[in-house]
């Protein structure tokens, strides 16, 4: 089936910084819609709730990508601000991301939940070591 969304829906829907392309978008919105299209095709979803599963993914994509800013700092003897991104493992699956988390709450087949599991095969890498939130 088509993409039901368009490029400025996502934007409009996630922060994102300049430096994400249209052909980045483009990518993401394609791995949405084949999800859409994939395993929640035959799940008696409307075609408004597919769009709107669609476009969360998208910007859950777009946001493994870019991670979110959940927190602004001002102060400092400029009032720099700054930003701190948020930690990359929050959930398994769709629910590392809000949208990801939408997403499963639009679908009430159950289907991105089960996606979404922590009992099935995934490949991971630990990092040990100094860790250095920084200033900057």
């Amino acid at each position: 089936m088509a993409i039901r969304i368009l490029i400025s829906q996502v934007r409009d829907c996630v922060y994102l910084s300049s430096k994400f392309t249209d052909s980045m978008m483009t990518q993401c919105i394609s791995t949405a819609n084949a999800v859409s299209d994939g395993p929640l095709a035959d799940q008696s979803l409307t075609e408004s709730i597919l769009t709107q599963i669609e476009l969360y993914l998208a910007a859950h994509y777009c946001s493994l990508r870019e991670p979110q800013i959940f927190e602004e700092e001002w102060g400092g003897r400029d009032s720099i601000a700054k930003e701190k991104r948020s930690k990359a493992n929050v959930g398994i699956g769709f629910n590392a991301t809000w949208f990801g988390q939408q997403a499963i709450s639009l679908d009430t087949s159950g289907v991105l939940a089960e996606m979404s599991t922590t009992n099935k095969k995934q490949a991971g890498i630990t990092v040990y070591g100094p860790y250095d939130d920084g200033d900057e």
